[in-house]
């Protein structure tokens, strides 16, 4: 016996399992709502079913616009600005030089940086061992301008061009 849970306490109940007549299969709401009655329900359609069908419809049809048109523009960024900060903020020492990071200090932040606005999140509210750079210690422009610096780091070369590794 299972029990129901309502406003005034706990009541036992009997549940007797919903059995579908022999080879009909279990339907879709869809199916359900357009089906002609039955003995035990109204005449015609159900109407409160194809409404949430046809609103879930809508729902998923509707064009959603790009994160990229809704975020704000970033202001013009200098790599080579974006470098100095980068070594006076002192995130070389954890990420060196060149934003190629090590297993033992910080991750690899270069050449293909996350985007700008998930960049300066993380920055602002770090997780693990890194300190947060608030807007008093970092403006948004050296963020951008730091950023700027690291889209600007070349790509490594392929392995198989290296020949000390072939």
């Amino acid at each position: 016996m299972r029990t129901r849970f309502v406003p005034h306490g706990v009541r036992p109940f009997k549940s007797v399992p919903h059995r579908l007549p022999e080879g009909r299969a279990k339907e879709s709401v869809v199916v359900q709502a357009f089906r002609p009655a039955v003995a035990g329900r109204p005449e015609g359609l159900h109407y409160d079913r194809i409404f949430v069908v046809v609103w879930l419809l809508a729902l998923l049809l509707t064009p959603i616009p790009p994160a990229a048109a809704q975020a704000p523009a970033a202001p013009p960024a200098n790599a080579d600005e974006g470098r100095k900060l980068f070594v006076s903020y002192g995130c070389y020492q954890c990420h060196g030089y060149e934003g190629q990071g090590s297993s033992a200090t910080g991750p690899r932040l270069g050449p293909r940086p996350l985007p700008l606005a998930s960049f300066s999140r993380y920055v602002r509210r770090p997780t693990g061992q890194m300190p947060p750079y608030t807007t008093k210690v970092a403006s948004d422009s050296d963020l951008a301008k730091i950023h700027a610096f690291l889209e600007a780091r070349p790509a490594p070369p392929a392995v198989d061009t290296i020949p000390q590794l072939k």
